[in-house]
């Protein structure tokens, strides 16, 4: 297997207004099976059955694509065990509303950091604080489970770079305290 190929992998959210949400994550292939792969991003994106909405399902898509960086085409598609979870929690906030999970690299090219961001959708109440903005608790939370992704020695999760045809190790993780706010123009 060639080490510039990466694996792709989807969790889907169903069962809610606003859905389905694509979450997809990609990790280098020198490190980790597929499986591997899928049951990282999995469980950085999915919730306890208590902290999802009622009736929203987190679900492991079946397949993890091997994709090149160079080309964006899929090589190879490779069948996985899945997972899900469904909901027993409170309503969500506002669909528009998702948590931001910065991602950073620590390389440069052309003076800029190559970084890249993960939208986590339907934070329920509890995750915002009294002034609107995500809570403490949130934070630090969606910051344990990013730096748990990041440092595991199973898998290499990675930024890719379609512009420069090459993915790159995340080093860095963060987590705004402000709302992603993600709806249409016309709203």
């Amino acid at each position: 297997m060639a080490t510039n190929q990466m694996w792709r992998t989807t969790v889907l959210v169903t069962g809610v207004a606003g859905s389905v949400y694509y979450l997809r994550g990609y990790f280098g292939t020198e490190t980790g099976t597929a499986q591997q792969a899928a049951d990282a991003w999995y469980d950085f994106v999915s919730r306890t059955a208590s902290s999802t909405p009622a009736g929203a399902t987190y679900s492991m898509d079946a397949i993890v694509d091997r994709v090149s960086p160079i080309t964006g085409q899929i090589d190879q598609t490779i069948g996985v065990t899945t997972r899900s979870v469904t909901g027993t929690g409170g309503a969500p906030l506002p669909h528009a509303n998702q948590i931001m999970v910065g991602w950073s690299t620590g390389v440069f090219i052309n003076g800029r950091e190559l970084r890249g961001h993960s939208n986590m959708p339907l934070p329920v109440y509890a995750e915002q604080n009294a002034t609107g903005q995500v809570s403490d608790a949130a934070v630090v939370a969606w910051q344990a489970k990013a730096q748990t992704l990041i440092d595991s020695p199973a898998v290499n999760f990675v930024l890719w770079s379609k512009k420069y045809g090459q993915h790159y190790p995340v080093i860095n993780r963060y987590t705004k305290k402000e709302f992603a706010i993600l709806r249409s123009r016309r709203d």
